[in-house]
């Protein structure tokens, strides 16, 4: 799929989003697999030149301790959150040398 997008937009920024842990408590093969997604993400991002939003990295340690002030659910963002996950974004493209301003803070 990232190769077609690729294909089809040669000169974008492609920025495409991980997944982030939710506020579950989840048996040790489970989060073992979502890490292995998260691997296989990064690596078909980079294999097309995009970057990855690293919103399980950035979302899961902003969030530690204090999911209530950032989720609506277990694994759906709130607005605070949803700023997190934006950010997560901004960085990843600038990382590609987008010049622009990250989104606002709503904490």
């Amino acid at each position: 799929m990232l190769q077609a997008l690729r294909a089809a937009l040669p000169t974008a920024h492609l920025v495409i989003a991980n997944s982030y842990r939710p506020d579950l408590p989840l048996p040790p093969e489970v989060l073992e697999a979502l890490d292995d997604v998260n691997k296989h993400i990064a690596r078909h991002v980079a294999e097309v030149g995009g970057a990855v939003a690293d919103v399980h990295a950035d979302v899961h340690a902003a969030l530690a301790g204090s999911e209530a002030h950032a989720l609506t659910q277990p694994i759906e963002p709130n607005l605070p959150g949803a700023a997190l996950i934006a950010n997560a974004f901004a960085e990843a493209a600038v990382s590609l040398g987008v010049s622009m301003t990250p989104p606002a803070s709503t904490s």
